[in-house]
């Protein structure tokens, strides 16, 4: 919906001149979207109120984080995230993990296995890679 057209909803909700269903027939949305719509001043196209989750984590949430890394370096950040939950209820393993990438505590990632060699003796292909095409005179194709 445009600024305009939210404004006419918004307009029409407060006059009473339709109901809140009829305008989003007209409009083409659903009812959720008309109520939504109806209490935002000026046709706003966000929502009210603060954003959740935005912003930098506070000083005790990050000094706790390196604490626990360093009582206990085995842990990641799945196991920090659920030992802080009592003290920080909104403890999340994503914000540890960032802020044990930023002080440099994060481990390597571990190295690839390495595909094992082909058993002697085995058939050509089997070790899953292509075999060329050969013509019945021998030649590669």
């Amino acid at each position: 919906m445009t600024v305009r057209q939210r404004e006419a909803v918004q307009l029409a909700a407060r006059e009473g001149t339709a109901s809140r269903r009829q305008l989003a027939r007209r409009y083409g949305v659903s009812l959720t979207t008309i109520q939504r719509w109806v209490p935002r001043p000026g046709g706003q196209d966000r929502p009210l109120g603060r954003p959740v989750g935005t912003g930098s984590p506070v000083p005790d949430y990050e000094a706790a984080v390196l604490v626990e890394r360093i009582r206990h370096p085995g842990h990641g950040p799945v196991r920090i995230a659920h030992d802080m939950r009592p003290r920080f209820a909104r403890a999340h393993r994503g914000t540890v993990l960032s802020l044990l990438q930023a002080h440099g505590l994060t481990r390597g990632t571990r190295p690839k296995k390495e595909a094992a060699a082909p058993a002697r003796g085995a058939a050509p292909g089997a070790d899953g890679r292509a075999v060329p095409a050969q013509t019945a005179a021998g030649q590669v194709v």
